[in-house]
């Protein structure tokens, strides 16, 4: 795969790389103050053992690139996801795909997460409970 940015006005291509073999490259995400800097994130998929025809990305990167010098701004390691570019762009938020809680039986939906540019520090946020629809009890048997 190779990833190509084009100037859309005179259709000449800015910036372009190739991906390494097996890894999916995906997610990607302007800067809001600076046209020049993209995120996007890099992954290996992973067939999933009990569903041959799912799979779930392992070894995830996202990274930063400066599409006018073509230089990588910076890179991090993460189970990352669902990525938005704060409007300060000091950090993005993501989802941790990885991430599945469980309290007194229930399930919790993805935590939400923060990623600190300036540091590289992440934050991520208690899970949130998935609310059960009226109507519907929610438990768990062993079998």
């Amino acid at each position: 795969t190779t990833v190509v940015v084009t100037d859309t006005k005179t259709g000449q291509v800015i910036w372009e790389s190739d991906a390494i073999e097996n890894v999916w490259v995906t997610d990607f995400i302007w800067s809001p103050i600076d046209d020049s800097h993209l995120a996007f994130l890099q992954g290996s998929p992973q067939v999933i053992a009990d569903y041959p025809s799912d799979f779930i990305t392992e070894n995830i990167v996202l990274t930063m690139v400066d599409v006018t010098s073509g230089e990588t701004i910076s890179s991090y390691s993460g189970d990352f996801g669902g990525l938005s570019w704060s409007p300060d762009g000091k950090k993005i938020l993501y989802q941790d795909p990885m991430v599945y809680y469980s309290h007194y039986g229930y399930s919790f939906q993805d935590a939400p997460c923060l990623l600190l540019l300036a540091t590289g520090e992440k934050r991520c946020l208690r899970a949130i409970p998935r609310l059960v629809p009226e109507g519907y009890k929610l438990e768990r048997t062993r079998n």
